[in-house]
């Protein structure tokens, strides 16, 4: 409860999984600060997945406003369950570290979270930073990102 005795807002726990992403984290964690979020607290748990690079150093720059921790077992799906296991937010989001999130992207993820039972998912589309590359045209044929 908060001190006017209205519930306090939901969180949601925003997971990012880094590896070797040094020259991408400035764009990908400043899209999740900046994000507006339909009324609900959220905190941004990034993971770092034995990076080699500066992403680990370029991570920390953003502590506080960021959560960052260190997972040395390979692979992305142990790197967000380990973000996962820390998150302290009734609701999760993943985001890849090598993505940018539009500045709406959580508010309409969250548009009807209130309304929806426990565990349920939700998603919205996916959309490459340039549609006209090779794998972005193959994806579109192959796979349905709407």
């Amino acid at each position: 409860m908060t001190e006017t005795g209205n519930p306090a807002p939901a969180i949601v726990s925003i997971v990012v999984p880094f590896l070797n992403l040094a020259s991408g984290v400035d764009r990908c964690i400043r899209s999740l600060l900046a994000q507006s979020s339909n009324g609900f607290n959220f905190e941004i748990i990034a993971v770092d997945n034995g990076s080699t690079d500066a992403t680990l150093s370029r991570l920390h720059a953003f502590a506080p406003r960021i959560r960052v921790l260190e997972r040395a077992t390979p692979g992305a799906a142990a790197t967000r369950n380990c973000g996962i296991r820390a998150a302290q937010g009734r609701y999760i989001a993943l985001i890849d570290g090598d993505c940018s999130a539009d500045r709406h992207w959580l508010a309409a993820l969250t548009a009807r979270a209130r309304d929806l039972p426990d565990h349920a998912i939700v998603g919205g589309p996916i959309l490459p930073r340039d549609p006209n590359t090779l794998v972005a045209i193959f994806s579109r044929h192959v796979f349905d990102q709407r």
